[in-house]
């Protein structure tokens, strides 16, 4: 990892880009149809809920506040339709198309078209388009105080920290919930460093695979819940989830140790990172 002094970007320079960002998102909001998959735009509102974690204190709470639970709502709005995506895809990995008695792609199917029913597409966009504008208003708006040059930089190591703490955590115990917090961190932090453009393309890499495997990992949890709801699950159906929930959590593992093995403080130094206090 390259040990290179980097000068980060100013917040208000990080402002900028969030509002540039968020107009882009608007653009491809107004333009995307109902039946159109909306991962990539979710995929974009994380990037840009990550954005707005860099410059958290120079925004000030209220407005961080505002722009953040717009961005929540923006990506809610459009969870259901992507979720219910996920869920046929990781159905159909563990479940071959010639199962004789199936069980997992019938569920994640039957999932899928109740959500349709129940939310149309077409509703969620527009809630969505809404929750953006909010969005878009509060950081054009906004003062930002710029009189903390390593403000980027200290909420960057904040969320390695958070990311390895909550990673250790949820990898020893293993719990759904806990896996999934850890998953935004790991997110939050790989947003960062791409941002900032800082790290190397290696350890994106790396961190992509993690979130990934994480995201398959949640997938699973999701289907296993709906299960429960099911008038009768076989106990055959638990095996392959079983086995793939644990190769999963290998996979993790590993990759966690090697991306998260060093304090926050021996990580910045490795970054080339020189922050005040």
């Amino acid at each position: 990892m390259a040990g290179t002094p980097k000068r980060l970007p100013s917040p208000a320079m990080l402002q900028l880009a969030a509002v540039e960002e968020l107009r882009a998102l608007q653009a491809l909001l107004a333009e995307a149809r109902p039946e159109a998959s909306v991962h990539g735009a979710r995929r974009r509102i994380k990037r840009l809920r990550s954005l707005l974690r860099l410059i958290r204190v120079p925004l000030g709470e209220t407005v961080f506040e505002q722009a953040n639970t717009a961005l929540r709502e923006a990506a809610d709005a459009l969870a259901g339709t992507r979720r219910a995506e996920a869920l046929v895809v990781a159905a159909a990995r563990l479940e071959p198309a010639t199962a004789r008695s199936p069980f997992w792609r019938p569920l994640a199917n039957a999932h899928s078209l109740s959500h349709a029913a129940n939310m149309p597409p077409e509703a969620g966009l527009a809630a969505a388009r809404a929750a953006i504008a909010r969005a878009v208003q509060a950081l054009v708006a906004a003062d930002v105080a710029d009189g903390d040059p390593d403000a980027a930089g200290h909420a960057l190591l904040d969320a390695y920290a958070k990311a390895r703490k909550r990673l250790r955590h949820a990898l020893a115990s293993g719990e759904p919930e806990q896996l999934h917090e850890a998953r935004k961190y790991v997110i939050h932090h790989l947003h960062h460093l791409a941002v900032l453009d800082i790290g190397t393309k290696k350890q994106a890499a790396r961190l992509e695979v993690l979130r990934e495997v994480l995201g398959d990992l949640n997938d699973l949890d999701e289907l296993a819940q709906l299960a429960e709801g099911a008038a009768a699950t076989p106990s055959r159906a638990g095996v392959p989830i079983r086995k793939a929930r644990a190769r999963l959590l290998t996979q993790a593992k590993e990759a966690a140790d090697q991306l998260f093995e060093h304090g926050a403080g021996t990580y910045a130094r490795r970054l080339g990172l020189t922050l005040g206090s």
